[in-house]
């Protein structure tokens, strides 16, 4: 078996909002909006991922917004231009 190219170092939730007050419908619409940072002096990546539930698809109706952080470091030194591959691997081991 090949040894994992980076590793979950922490997550944490930063916001959880629940507002079912906003909640008109049963009809859903999911979105989720990533973006991250990366730090090559020690090879670690930060991930933020907000998840959204709304009735609409605009954003700012949301009844539900969830922002995880979380940070991954790769085993060996990653350069910025390496980082599609395993951004795209981060990405979905949220899935």
């Amino acid at each position: 078996m090949n040894k994992a190219a980076f590793s979950l170092v922490s997550y944490q939730f930063d916001k959880v909002l629940i507002d079912f007050s906003k909640k008109i419908s049963n009809d859903l619409n999911i979105s989720f909006d990533p973006s991250g940072k990366f730090d090559s002096t020690n090879s670690e990546f930060e991930l933020k991922i907000t998840f959204y539930a709304s009735n609409d698809e605009e954003i700012h109706n949301s009844f539900v917004q969830i922002d995880c952080i979380a940070t991954f470091r790769f085993e060996e030194k990653t350069e910025f231009q390496e980082l599609y591959f395993h951004c795209f691997s981060i990405y979905k081991s949220f899935y």
